[in-house]
């Protein structure tokens, strides 16, 4: 049996994937009925920041139902939404179109709204 590729072969091109640093060291510091403040425990890269969502499937640049905020500041607080909650958090850089983290840091958790 060969086991060459013979040369007229074409293969698909090798894809260079670039992404952001994922959020290992992110840290809930403030909960209340109201709101939840987040610490990244990451600088943002130059022109990037931190992206917010209610589904960990689709961070992208862009306005949608499921965007809860963009920020480049390492601390956060946003309001919730149910009693119920989970929120996906990735970091993304400069790039046009931007890097973003390969894994999303994830929230989950329950507590009556005020």
């Amino acid at each position: 049996m060969d086991t060459k590729i013979p040369i007229e072969t074409r293969l698909p091109a090798l894809v260079n994937r670039v992404f952001a640093e994922n959020l290992s060291g992110l840290a809930v510091t403030a909960m209340s009925g109201a709101t939840v403040t987040l610490a990244t425990g990451a600088t943002a890269p130059a022109g990037g920041g931190f992206e917010i969502r209610r589904r960990d499937w689709c961070f992208q640049p862009g306005e949608d139902t499921d965007l809860v905020m963009r920020a480049s500041v390492p601390t956060m607080t946003f309001t919730r939404v149910a009693a119920s909650d989970r929120y996906y958090i990735r970091m993304y850089d400069g790039a046009t179109p931007p890097n973003y983290s390969e894994f999303s840091a994830a929230l989950f958790f329950n507590l009556p709204l005020a």
